[in-house]
C-alpha cells in the first residue's frame, strides 16, 4: 500500500515599512529646514515554518487463501509440501527424469482427477505430510488397476497379506487392494503404524512401506553396531527401496516447483471429482452404468475393486459429482423395475 505523504507550502509574510509624516513649521527662508529622522523600522519576524506530519495510514490485513481455499488442488497440495528435499545423487537423477518426461506426469495427473481430492481430504484429516498423497504416482503412476510381480496391486501397491492384515477384504468378487477408498484407508493406516514403530521418521516409514519394517530395523540395527550413521541415506537397502523415496522426494520438489521447471500439469479443481453412492438395492456395474448414463468401462474404472459382478450383489458405485443426480435417481425406481 502506498502512503500517501502531503506536501505543505509555508506562506511568508514580509514586514511592511511604515513612514511616519511629521509638520514642519515654517522657517526663515535663509534657515535650512532641520532634518528629522525617520522613524527606526523593525523588520517583522515571519512566521515559523510548520511542516505537518504524514498521516498514518492503517492496513488492513490481507487475509491470504488457504490451501483449502485454492481452486486448483495441485496448489492446495504444493502448499502443504514441507518436506526437506536433499541435494542428493539419486534425488537429483529422478527430479531431472520426471522433467525430462513431462508427458508422464501429465498422464498420472489425468489418471489422479477422479480419485486425488478424496485422498488429499483424508490425509489431511489425519494431520500427515502431504507428500504421501504423491505416493502413488510412485507407487503405480496412480493406475487403479496396476499388479506388479510381487502379486501387490491397486494404486497403493498393498500385497495380499498387507492387505488382510489392514482389513481390506479379498475374494473372487471383490479385492478391496484396489478399492480406491479402502486402499486408502488401508494405506494411510499402515503409514501411520509404521511412523510410530520408527519413532515418527517419515523416510523410515516410506522405506519400511516399500520394503518392511524388519528389514529397515536390520539395517538400523546394523549401522548402530557398526557406528555408521542410522538416517535413511546411510542405511544398507535394498536398490529398489534406496531409489523408492529420493524418487518420492524429487516428485514433491517437481509438483511443488512446477513454474521454476516450467511444467505444466492438467489443472484438477479442487473439489469432489467422485461421489460415493449406496443404491439401497442389488444392482450390478452395467445397470449403474446405465442408469447414469456413462459406458461400463468408466463405471468399472471408478470401481475397480470389483473382479465380477451380478444382479444380486451389492456394488458401492463411485461416480463422478456431475453424474450423482443420475445415479441417485435410480433410488426413486421401483424395486421390481431395478430387478427386471
Amino acid at each position: 500500500m502506498k502512503s500517501r505523504f502531503f506536501l505543505a507550502s509555508a506562506l511568508l509574510l514580509a514586514g511592511c515599512q511604515i513612514n511616519n509624516t511629521t509638520k514642519t513649521v515654517d522657517a526663515p527662508t535663509n534657515t535650512p529646514p532641520k532634518e528629522v529622522p525617520a522613524a527606526p523600522v523593525t523588520p517583522s519576524t515571519p512566521p515559523a515554518v510548520v511542516t505537518p506530519q504524514p498521516q498514518a495510514v492503517v492496513v488492513a490485513p490481507v487475509k491470504l487463501p488457504t490451501p483449502q481455499e485454492q481452486e486448483n488442488l495441485w496448489q492446495r497440495i504444493s502448499m502443504q509440501l514441507t518436506a526437506e528435499v536433499p541435494d542428493n545423487k539419486s534425488v537429483n537423477y529422478y527430479r531431472n527424469w520426471y522433467l525430462r518426461h513431462p508427458g508422464h506426469l501429465q498422464t498420472v495427473a489425468n489418471r489422479a482427477q477422479p480419485f486425488l481430492f478424496l485422498i488429499t481430504e483424508e490425509i489431511e484429516k489425519r494431520n500427515m505430510p502431504l507428500e504421501l498423497a504423491l505416493l502413488p504416482v510412485v507407487e503405480s503412476s496412480f493406475d487403479q488397476f496396476a499388479y506388479s510381480h510381487g502379486r501387490a496391486a491397486g494404486l497403493w501397491q498393498i500385497t495380499p497379506p498387507t492387505g488382510r492384515t489392514f482389513g481390506l477384504k479379498q475374494d473372487w468378487w471383490y479385492d478391496g487392494r484396489r478399492d480406491v477408498v479402502e486402499s486408502t484407508r488401508a494405506a494411510l493406516d499402515l503409514l501411520q503404524y509404521l511412523n510410530r514403530k520408527f519413532d515418527g521418521n517419515w523416510l523410515h516409514a516410506l522405506a519400511a512401506y516399500n520394503t518392511g519394517e524388519g528389514r529397515v530395523f536390520r539395517a538400523i540395527r546394523n549401522n548402530k553396531a557398526a557406528g555408521k550413521p542410522t538416517d535413511f541415506w546411510h542405511l544398507d537397502l535394498p536398490k529398489e527401496t534406496s531409489g523408492y523415496v529420493p524418487k518420492l522426494l524429487a516428485v514433491a520438489d517437481v509438483i511443488k516447483n512446477q513454474q521454476k521447471y516450467g511444467l505444466e500439469l492438467p489443472e484438477i479443481a479442487n473439489k469432489p471429482a467422485v461421489q460415493l453412492v449406496k443404491p439401497g438395492t442389488q444392482m450390478d456395474l452395467a445397470m449403474a452404468a446405465q442408469f447414469a448414463g456413462i459406458s461400463l468401462d468408466e463405471m468399472q474404472s471408478l470401481n475397480p475393486g470389483y473382479n465380477h459382478w451380478q444382479p444380486h450383489r451389492m456394488v458401492r458405485v463411485i461416480c463422478f459429482c456431475l453424474l450423482a443426480m443420475s445415479i441417485t435417481s435410480i433410488l426413486r425406481l421401483p424395486k421390481m423395475a431395478i430387478a427386471a
